[in-house]
């Protein structure tokens, strides 16, 4: 297949080529608003590609993944305008299907940056803790892991932790 011949207006179709499910690229069709409400959170296959957009939690949040499936990708993002109270979990299910990269860290109290990475062979659980304005999270399956970048403004020491089922 040309790259002509998958060519759509407003449609980004990288997924054939990249292995990448990707969701239009403007319109409400292109995001997920999470409600502020919202203490579990299923993350929908359907919605791979789109950016999920967070607000300031009242309450601390399980996005649970859906099962692993090559080319699964989401990305989250904070759209506060203060420090959130609440934390993030980011669930893949089972400890087969762990975390793999890393999420740059900046402590915002003590100016510091670090890299965050899980042990690679059990993490399925992460945990982000009091994200400031801005903090992003990406998530690409790979089909059997999750691999993850991004970066977490916290004024909390050690604003990523990881753990097992």
């Amino acid at each position: 297949m040309s790259w002509r011949e998958d060519v759509h207006i407003g449609v980004l179709r990288l997924g054939k080529t990249l292995g990448v499910k990707q969701a239009p690229v403007n319109g409400p069709e292109s995001y997920v608003a999470i409600a502020a409400s919202e203490t579990a959170y299923s993350v929908l296959k359907e919605n791979s590609g789109k950016l999920h957009i967070l607000p300031d939690l009242d309450a601390d949040c399980v996005f649970s993944l859906p099962t692993a499936e090559d080319g699964l990708r989401y990305e989250f993002i904070s759209k506060g305008v203060a420090a959130d109270a609440h934390d993030w979990q980011f669930d893949t299910g089972s400890d087969t299907n762990f975390y793999l990269g890393g999420i740059t860290e900046l402590d915002t109290t003590a100016a510091t940056v670090k890299l965050e990475v899980p042990d690679g062979n059990s993490n399925s659980i992460m945990n982000v803790l009091t994200p400031d304005p801005g903090s992003r999270i990406q998530l690409i399956c790979d089909g059997v892991n999750w691999i993850i970048e991004g970066m977490v403004q916290s004024e909390t020491a050690d604003a990523i932790t990881w753990a097992d089922q």
